[in-house]
């Protein structure tokens, strides 16, 4: 999810990279959005920061939650029923 705390929300507004929105802007509703696998270093590994010609390497944190059944939750259903695990 991203940009959804006042202050990260802040700090991307300033950073230049953000043109979608001013500065500080936090949206109504959470921006999700997917990370592919090939993008994603393991615990413990090196990040080859030589990629980074401009200096602007940033940490995060992830998390992934991963759905053990397919299916919609109705209500009186306990959506925590399909969830089969977390990660980060």
């Amino acid at each position: 999810m991203g940009k959804n705390y006042y202050a990260h929300a802040h700090e991307f507004g300033n950073s230049g990279y953000d043109s979608s929105a001013a500065a500080g802007n936090i949206p109504t509703h959470p921006i999700i959005f997917s990370k592919p696998c090939t993008s994603v270093s393991g615990p413990g590994d090196t990040v080859d920061s030589s990629l980074d010609p401009y200096d602007t390497l940033d940490y995060e944190a992830e998390l992934a939650v991963v759905l053990g059944k397919k299916g919609r939750v109705a209500p009186g259903d306990d959506p925590l029923a399909y969830v089969f695990g977390y990660t980060w």
